[in-house]
């Protein structure tokens, strides 16, 4: 029988995408990491020092996907590889629009993205 194999998926830590206090939509936005974000990444440094070593950590290019990953680790950080292909989705024409005016205005496409 072959050797065990782990996968550990994170999503980045939490960001601040709001204005005025209202949510918005940041997809590709390279918005850095909130306090709690921060405050995150610390809990899951912690954790990750308790996991046996990996063969590789990859992150999305964005900003804070590359911030939530450079909290592994040193050891795991050397094998860390940024892949395009793991970005978030580029939202076009809505990009930083706020959630509930797309909610709103486009209510049957928002509902068709399963949102």
């Amino acid at each position: 029988m072959g050797s065990e194999a782990k996968l550990i998926l994170v999503r980045y830590a939490a960001i601040d995408c709001c204005l005025n206090g209202e949510p918005r939509l940041c997809g590709l936005l390279g918005l850095g990491l909130s306090q709690k974000g921060e405050s995150q990444i610390q809990q899951l440094r912690a954790k990750l020092l308790l996991e046996p070593p990996v063969a590789a950590v990859y992150s999305s290019p964005l900003h804070r996907a590359v911030q939530t990953a450079q909290s592994a680790p040193d050891a795991l950080r050397k094998h860390m590889l940024v892949l395009k292909s793991l970005a978030e989705i580029d939202c076009g024409d809505f990009e930083v629009l706020p959630i509930a005016y797309i909610r709103q205005r486009h209510a049957e496409l928002w509902l068709s993205n399963g949102m």
